[in-house]
Order: C-alpha cells, then sequence, then structure tokens
C-alpha cells in the first residue's frame, strides 16, 4: 500500500469517527463536535474474566478496541478494500453501512 493510499485511509477513517462521534452526542453539541474532537489514541473497552470467587485476588481485565475508533476503523478499512476481488472500489466510496455490515459478518462468523 503506498502513501497516499493510506492518507486516504487515515482522513477517511477520521471523517467517519466524527460521523460515530456526532450520532452519540446531543444535537447541540454535535453542531460544535470538529475533527479535532476525535481522539486519536485509541479508545478500550474492559472487560472482566472471571470473578472474584476464584482463587486469584481479582478478577482478570481483557481489553477490546472499538471498533468506531480512529484506529479501529483504519483497520476496517483495509480489510473492506483487501476483501474487494474487483479492487475498482475507492475509499472515498467507503459509508458507515459499509462498516456495519463488515461488523455484521464478522460478528455472524464468530458465534
Amino acid at each position: 500500500m503506498n502513501g497516499k493510499r493510506v492518507k486516504e485511509i487515515n482522513k477517511k477513517a477520521l471523517e467517519l469517527s466524527l460521523e460515530w462521534l456526532k450520532s452519540m452526542l446531543p444535537d447541540s453539541e454535535a453542531a460544535k463536535a470538529t475533527l479535532k474532537d476525535v481522539p486519536l489514541t485509541t479508545p478500550v473497552v474492559l472487560k472482566a474474566v472471571g470473578s472474584y470467587d476464584d482463587d486469584e485476588d481479582a478478577p482478570k481485565l481483557v481489553a477490546y478496541n472499538m471498533a468506531y475508533s480512529y484506529k479501529g476503523l483504519k483497520s476496517i478499512i483495509k480489510d473492506i478494500l483487501k476483501k474487494d476481488s474487483s479492487n475498482k472500489r475507492s475509499v472515498k466510496d467507503i459509508v458507515k453501512a459499509d462498516i456495519e455490515n463488515y461488523l455484521d459478518n464478522v460478528n455472524t462468523a464468530r458465534r
């Protein structure tokens, strides 16, 4: 993948992250949101594995990346482009619905 393609992917990931962020905010706050408000570091979700009933002192925590984070979207966009067999798909053509379809397919494959 060349540098031009990586820049397009990064830009698209930022746009989709902003769209996702705005969908989570109230309308008054969403109007104020800009690309600078998108966190570039990876937000994670912590999930406890085990319980306090075990012999250990505390349950173990496992960190999961959020799919709509900047970093998560970059990897999803790359996967979508890799799986496109015709190689005619542009980064600009990817929309939120494509991301949701990708996540639905991944989730059904894991079940």
